[in-house]
């Protein structure tokens, strides 16, 4: 992110949810695959004269349903790796003055629990092929696509499944689940949500639990590490301390 995005997170102590349909390139975003559809539809057939439904009608009230889906799923990404990524500060580094939050899994989840203004659930993305048939899609893409796209928690298959051409993303997405899957959380919380919320979604979120380390810029300048360091350190939200603001990976010094 860029630096005045990491100072919002330390002054309001929240981290920002988009959506996924209306914030993110890829087209496919919130759709499913191709396979996906003629598996559900066999479903549905094999059910036979049990059917009391009109195969239209229920088709396009699934199809309703997960456009109001869509239209309440916010999302917010991160990079699942052990190291930096060049490719990454490439892809969104988008000025110079670019820094990054490094974490765990779990420390993610744990930064969550201070807050119950909304429903979250954690997940890793999927990259399977969109484009292949049932007939065609390797088993392996199908058990994934089965795996995450179940039950009445549909709007996690819509938002962790991707094209298999972003699979270098590594991605693990947080997803607000309020207004997507408002029957299954009024089943497991002591309220009944909207079904729709209304952006923008600024999620609370313990800062000195969530953030590990803050990376600098490959390239970074003197005195664009001094702004950090003294701007971070100063921050009363949080306790950082200037050995948790590291240079990045890609500027260590080499062997020869």
């Amino acid at each position: 992110m860029d630096f005045p995005s990491l100072l919002w997170i330390l002054e309001n102590k929240k981290i920002h949810f988009s959506s996924p349909t209306d914030d993110f390139d890829d087209r496919y975003e919130t759709t499913l695959p191709k396979a996906w559809y003629e598996f559900r539809e066999e479903q549905w057939k094999d059910f036979g004269d049990a059917w009391d439904h009109d195969p239209d009608d229920f088709w396009e009230e699934k199809t309703k349903q997960r456009k109001q889906m869509r239209d309440n799923i916010y999302a917010n990404c991160w990079h699942t790796n052990q190291t930096e990524s060049a490719a990454m500060w490439d892809l969104y580094g988008e000025s110079e003055y670019t820094v990054a939050i490094r974490t765990t899994v779990g420390d993610l989840r744990t930064a969550f629990d201070s807050q119950d203004d909304y429903a979250i659930a954690i997940g890793d993305v999927e990259y399977v092929d969109f484009d292949s048939s049932q007939d065609e899609i390797l088993e392996e893409d199908l058990k994934k696509i089965r795996g995450v796209h179940s039950g009445n928690a549909d709007s996690i298959g819509l938002t962790l499944l991707k094209r298999k051409e972003f699979s270098h993303e590594k991605e693990l997405r947080c997803v607000v689940l309020d207004g997507a899957v408002p029957d299954w959380l009024e089943r497991v919380r002591d309220y009944s949500p909207e079904r729709e919320i209304s952006p923008p979604i600024d999620v609370p979120i313990n800062i000195d639990q969530l953030i590990n380390e803050i990376r600098l810029p490959p390239g970074a300048g003197s005195w664009f590490i001094e702004t950090v360091i003294d701007a971070i350190e100063n921050n009363r939200n949080t306790r950082f301390c200037r050995k948790q603001i590291r240079p990045s990976q890609l500027d260590s010094e080499r062997h020869l």
